[in-house]
């Protein structure tokens, strides 16, 4: 279960004003975590699908040949 859907429960389950432990600086409720988070993981997933595919790791290619 990821944390977005914990918090979403707990949302849902009347608890969206439940203090909860989140990044420093701030206190965080259930509800508000909940949005922070989701929008963090989309933002992340943006960028993962965004950047192209590396084919080498440590100077191999996967395919086991040398780089030119």
């Amino acid at each position: 279960m990821s944390v977005v859907s914990l918090l979403m429960d707990l949302t849902e389950l009347g608890l969206g004003d439940q203090q909860v432990p989140g990044p420093a600086g701030r206190t965080w409720n259930a509800r508000e975590l909940a949005a922070h988070a989701r929008a963090e993981a989309l933002a992340l997933r943006r960028v993962s699908t965004s950047q192209p595919r590396r084919t080498s790791v440590s100077g191999t290619r996967a395919d086991g040949q040398q780089p030119l």
